[in-house]
């Protein structure tokens, strides 16, 4: 892990253990398109989560252990997203703009497919105030 993650190896090892602890205590580790309907936290653990995240990236990286950290961290963020959580929580008034931007680190990060066999459509083909990332499917798979 600490060649893969550098200095934020212990972060995203104290992220993963958690997380593990939780599915194996709460719920089912079923990969299933729905996957992040099975774990469900709550606001305090999601801004721990988040904490952890902020610290692997404040951490000293190479530029590929950055690269890799920050593909790692958008499974959280997907994640958060799907289920309403932080930034994505269904009343904030900037959710729309948080899933725009989720879409574009995606993108950036070289992530194009969210959905089982369905690439994400184009942007502008998203409506990101009624939709979450589960739904970023091309119309033809619904």
């Amino acid at each position: 892990m600490a060649a893969y993650y550098g200095e934020a190896a212990p972060f995203i090892k104290e992220y993963l253990t958690h997380m593990t602890a939780k599915i194996i205590a709460s719920s089912h580790s079923f990969t299933f398109e729905w996957h992040f309907q099975s774990l469900l936290m709550t606001n305090k653990e999601v801004r721990a989560m988040d904490d952890l995240w902020d610290q692997a990236e404040a951490a000293e990286l190479t530029e590929a252990q950055r690269f890799n950290v920050e593909v790692a961290r958008l499974s959280f963020q997907y994640y958060k997203a799907n289920i309403f959580r932080g930034e994505f929580f269904f009343t904030n008034p900037f959710r729309a703009i948080h899933l725009r931007r989720l879409y574009d680190d995606l993108i950036d990060h070289g992530i194009t497919v969210v959905c089982p066999f369905s690439p994400m459509p184009a942007k502008d083909e998203i409506n990101f105030f009624f939709t979450v990332p589960a739904h970023w499917r091309d119309k033809d798979q619904w």
